[in-house]
């Protein structure tokens, strides 16, 4: 019992207290009925709710579930942007923006940039036209298309692609 001249209290070393210090947490009564806690890395700064983010650094010092300090990562609902971070006063910003979408359409307008291949193996790069898959007179072929100055640079994402053809006879 700290206090046998007191029968009116209850308390015993290990009982839960508070020290006074608000940069220590789990604060007891010592063998001594002198309640302390232990240090935490705020000690001699102070963090007043106890979340252990330093005063001064923590985002909301009287709110232990707000855990934020400057520098953490953040998002700022803007679709537009990323790697937002939690700037000095708080708020969540920084980032960059990312790049639009970007539209490309492109002509194969040289003979070298098409390409037919028949049943044999004969390639030929002189055609005015190509036949889709079957060729009336050379059967079954493949075609190869290049779209040369189209400008992506490497390691960008295509989200999507289409080729429209038009025809020239049936």
């Amino acid at each position: 019992d700290c206090d046998d001249n007191d029968p009116g209290s209850s308390a015993q070393p290990g009982d839960g207290g508070e020290d006074g210090d608000d940069a220590t947490v789990n604060e007891k009564k010592n063998k001594n009925c002198n309640c302390a806690g232990t240090p935490t890395a705020c000690t001699g700064i102070g963090d007043a709710d106890g979340d252990g983010i330093c005063t001064g650094t923590d985002c909301d010092d009287r709110n232990a579930a707000i855990t934020t300090k400057p520098g953490d990562a953040c998002d700022d609902g803007n679709p537009n942007t990323s790697g937002e971070v939690i700037q000095a006063d708080c708020s969540c910003g920084g980032g960059t923006i990312k790049a639009p979408p970007v539209r490309a359409c492109a002509r194969i307008s040289d003979n070298k940039d098409d390409a037919e291949e028949d049943g044999d193996g004969n390639v030929s790069l002189s055609s005015t036209d190509l036949e889709l898959a079957n060729d009336p007179k050379d059967g079954d072929q493949a075609i190869g298309l290049r779209f040369a100055g189209l400008g992506i640079p490497p390691g960008a994402a295509i989200t999507g692609a289409y080729l429209q053809f038009t025809v020239d006879e049936n």
